[in-house]
């Protein structure tokens, strides 16, 4: 009788862990996903990255700058403006963008080498 009794304990226990062990995990889902979902916030306030095309001359490995690109970041973290510039240092594009009291993008602008305007696209939330 004492081996059954242990064996039902055993049994009860197994099953008690594996639920402790599914909220355990689910937990660690959940607060991922809240994680994953909070924006991700810059320490910096603009990003270069420079770019080249990789060329082989006489064996030897060259790169040579097609240009550069610089990001600009508000104090939240958001992207406010990207630009494209060409190897001379002229204007390729730009991208502007606006942000509303809750970090919601609400505008989205883009300009021609010329810095005009080309294209426009306005963002309206509903709560």
């Amino acid at each position: 009788m004492k081996k059954v009794e242990k064996k039902f304990r055993d049994v009860r226990l197994i099953k008690a862990m594996k639920k402790l062990i599914i909220l355990t995990i689910s937990i660690l889902l959940l607060s991922g996903l809240v994680l994953a979902k909070e924006k991700k916030k810059v320490d910096y306030k603009k990003r270069t990255i420079l770019d080249y095309k990789i060329e082989k001359n006489f064996g030897k490995v060259v790169k040579k700058s097609t240009g550069k690109s610089i990001t600009k970041y508000n104090s939240n973290g958001n992207e406010i403006e990207t630009a494209r510039y060409k190897q001379d240092g002229s204007l390729a594009w730009k991208y502007k963008y606006k942000y509303d009291d809750k970090g919601n993008k609400i505008e989205f602008a883009r300009y021609n080498q010329r810095n005009e305007l080309v294209y426009l696209d306005e963002y309206k939330y509903e709560y």
